[in-house]
C-alpha cells in the first residue's frame, strides 16, 4: 500500500468517524463474514453497534463500505462489487485515486442472468460533496477525502 492510498484511508476514516458516532462503528481493514468461503476485508466499513458485538463473531453487514483503488480499480468495480451487491451492502463506494472521484455503487439487485450488481452507479468528482445513504443529510466533500 503506497502513502497516497494510506492518506486517503486515513481522511475518510477521519471524515466517517465524524458523522457516524452513536451506535456505529468505523473499520478499516477488518474481516466481514459474508459466508463460509467469503470473509472479505474492506478498507472501510461503517456497522451498526459496538466492538464488543462482535466479540463472538464477526460482523455480516455494513451499512458503507468504501474501497480505496489506485492499482486495483478493476477489481473493486467487478469482483468485490458483485460480492457486496450479493451480500445487500447498501451503499458502496470507490475512491479513484487517479480520477480524483468517488464511484458510488447503490441498489444492489440480481440481473436475468443471475449476477449480483448494483442498479445505481455514478461517479462524483472533487469538487463535489457526497452523503451516506444511511446519514442523508450529511456531507462529505470529496476534495477533502482524496490525497
Amino acid at each position: 500500500m503506497g502513502a497516497p492510498h494510506s492518506t486517503a484511508l486515513r481522511l475518510i476514516v477521519e471524515a466517517l468517524r465524524n458523522i457516524f458516532k452513536k451506535d456505529y462503528m468505523v473499520d478499516s481493514q477488518l474481516p466481514l463474514r459474508f459466508s463460509q468461503v467469503d470473509e472479505p476485508e474492506p478498507n472501510i466499513a461503517v456497522l451498526r453497534g459496538r466492538a464488543r458485538d462482535f466479540v463472538n463473531e464477526h460482523p455480516h453487514t455494513a451499512v458503507l463500505i468504501v474501497e480505496v483503488a489506485d492499482s486495483s480499480l478493476r477489481f473493486d468495480r467487478g469482483r468485490k462489487a458483485e460480492l457486496y451487491a450479493e451480500n445487500k451492502i447498501e451503499d458502496y463506494w470507490i475512491i479513484d485515486l487517479k480520477k480524483r472521484c468517488v464511484e458510488i455503487h447503490r441498489q444492489p439487485t440480481q440481473d436475468a442472468d443471475l449476477f449480483y450488481r448494483y442498479g445505481e452507479v455514478f461517479t462524483v468528482n472533487e469538487d463535489s460533496a457526497i452523503s451516506p445513504l444511511s446519514m442523508p443529510k450529511s456531507k462529505i466533500k470529496v476534495g477533502d477525502i482524496l490525497p
